[in-house]
């Protein structure tokens, strides 16, 4: 009974109350505050797992036919699909009425602590420090910004990528960031600023100052390099080519 109008959020796995009485056709508080504010659109019922509810879709819905990382998948595609600037109140889901001030500014604290450490985004990844190693700001910037980014996320952890060791390296930082592993400690990309140093010697040197852009091209100059080298391979087998992280998310802007 405890568990009782209790919900979990697909997307970034906070739990939230759903009001009361509880509606399972129409639930409210602060499970819709939530799927409104972070564009977290999928939740499951705590006592009744296989049963969720779309707030998009204003309808329960069964979740026995998908994972919750697909239905994360699937939320933040969405919300990457919104154009800059847009406002989730155009859709009627920005309001908040009946949620008293203080209870809006306390509610994202409490699913901060319910993470047990770090601070978690609306894409559900967990913000995490990275150390320098010496005048490596550039690099630490360019990754968490990375990090930051569904849809990256979405592709480089997805079964079909085509990935080199670098690439693998930087796939591992964001499984290392998932909200559901432990946010203790610090992030550890010293394998990524090696593998850089290695292809350009001449940049990137320790107690170097160095600008974040250059990194950042230098890195996917790298890790697309090593997709289409894959790319090169799955062909020959019979494969299908793993289009390069450039084109596909910067539509070759990067460069």
């Amino acid at each position: 009974e405890d568990d009782q109008g209790m919900m979990k959020c697909i997307d970034c796995a906070y739990f939230f109350c759903s009001g009361w009485p509880v509606d399972r056709e129409d639930p409210q508080g602060h499970a819709r505050w939530h799927a409104g504010e972070h564009q977290h659109w999928v939740a499951r019922w705590c006592d009744e797992p296989n049963l969720g509810y779309c707030f998009m879709c204003s309808r329960p819905m069964r979740l026995s036919d998908w994972s919750e990382d697909d239905y994360a998948v699937a939320a933040r595609n969405e919300k990457d699909q919104q154009m800059p600037g847009d406002s989730v109140a155009k859709d009627g889901w920005g309001s908040v009425s009946g949620i008293a001030k203080d209870e809006r500014q306390r509610v994202p604290r409490i699913a901060m602590d319910d993470v047990a450490s770090g601070y978690a985004n609306g894409d559900g990844h967990v913000i995490r420090g990275m150390p320098n190693h010496g005048e490596t700001c550039y690099m630490n910037a360019t990754l968490q910004c990375l990090l930051a980014l569904g849809k990256l996320r979405t592709k480089i952890r997805s079964p079909d990528a085509h990935l080199g060791s670098i690439g693998l390296h930087l796939r591992e930082l964001f499984v290392e960031t998932r909200i559901s592993n432990d946010a203790r400690g610090m992030l550890d990309p010293s394998m990524i600023l090696t593998a850089v140093r290695e292809r350009y010697p001449d940049r990137f040197e320790a107690w170097k100052m160095e600008d974040s852009h250059e990194f950042l091209l230098s890195l996917f100059n790298i890790v697309d390099a090593e997709v289409e080298e894959e790319n090169g391979r799955h062909v020959l087998e019979g494969g299908e080519v793993f289009p390069t992280f450039n084109v596909s998310l910067f539509w070759g802007s990067a460069v």
